[in-house]
């Protein structure tokens, strides 16, 4: 079955390695989606024998696709990819012998928020959903980003974090609950 909701996740597998002599795909086909983008947040696997291929389709059935990309070996997170027909299909294929930790990737409906070089700090996010990120890559130095999260709906806000890394004892994110009275201080969550 094709993944429906707006943003999700897709992973090789649910342990610590893929397994050999591995074949198997997802298609991504949102409700009403326009366009589909796919952060990759992590990919290591036996360079130029196991394969994550990723396709932009012509419908949910995927008959008809185009190839956007074709990773293998070591992925580092980057730009996203992008299906302009709101359907996208993950294919995994692996040889068989050796395997490693695999593929992990986040897909949304909409382009994440993002903060390359600390430029969005004070942004307010009002949608039902969404993904933030740092940017392409590894996060600049001295960056320096906010978000307010403010459901329109007027519902609880949820963060999941899919991916998180930061330089231990230096680099850090701070996660508060605000009051309605912007001038407020902020009460932090506990963790």
């Amino acid at each position: 079955p094709a993944l429906s909701a707006p943003v999700g996740r897709v992973t090789t597998n649910a342990g610590p390695y893929y397994a050999n002599n591995e074949a198997t795909s997802v298609t991504i086909a949102p409700t009403g989606a326009s366009s589909v983008y796919l952060y990759v947040t992590d990919l290591d696997v036996e360079d130029r024998y196991d394969w994550v291929y990723i396709d932009q389709c012509g419908d949910a059935s995927c008959t008809t696709y185009t190839v956007l990309s074709s990773l293998s070996g070591y992925v580092p997170p980057g730009a996203p990819l992008v299906s302009s027909t709101g359907f996208m299909r993950v294919r995994f294929v692996s040889d068989y012998s050796i395997s490693y930790s695999g593929f992990g990737a986040i897909y949304a409906t909409e382009e994440a928020v993002s903060c390359p070089g600390g430029g969005a700090e004070g942004t307010v996010l009002t949608g039902e959903w969404g993904l933030i990120s740092d940017g392409d890559g590894a996060y600049p130095l001295n960056a320096r980003c906010q978000w307010d999260i403010a459901p329109s709906t007027g519902g609880d806000a949820v963060l999941t974090f899919a991916s998180f890394r930061t330089e231990p004892n230096y680099d850090f994110a701070t996660v508060r609950e605000c009051t309605d009275d912007p001038s407020a201080t902020p009460t932090p969550t506990p963790p």
